[in-house]
């Protein structure tokens, strides 16, 4: 197992994300909206905005449940987990003052070769 979660290749993640199967439909509207965002870069906001949800949470809660799975399929335990999907950006206050999730693109090159994108 690599040591740093960077050291992942998108093989690996490609195996990961197969254990992860069945992605159910608010998952996979989640994961397509953040693919769509610019750069694969959006708050949480913006994209409970994009898939239909009332606030942010919805979207901290399926991705950290997505995230969960990830992880156990990795058989890695992270004190944040989202970090196997996501790197994050600070906010930028003059803008909204949101952190903004930024899609690894070793995920996004293996969610392509699975079909999902």
């Amino acid at each position: 197992m690599p040591e740093t979660i960077d050291a992942y290749t998108k093989n690996d993640y490609l195996e990961a994300l197969r254990k992860c199967e069945p992605i159910a439909d608010h998952e996979m509207r989640l994961f397509r909206a953040h693919y769509s965002a610019d750069d694969q870069t959006a708050t949480a906001t913006e994209l409970a905005q994009a898939v239909g949800y009332k606030n942010y949470s919805g979207v901290n809660l399926q991705y950290g449940r997505f995230a969960g799975r990830l992880c156990e399929a990795f058989n890695r335990d992270l004190p944040t987990k989202l970090e196997i999907l996501l790197t994050f950006k600070k906010p930028d206050r003059a803008k909204n003052g949101h952190w903004r999730f930024v899609m690894r693109q070793q995920v996004v090159e293996a969610a392509r070769d699975l079909g999902w994108l």
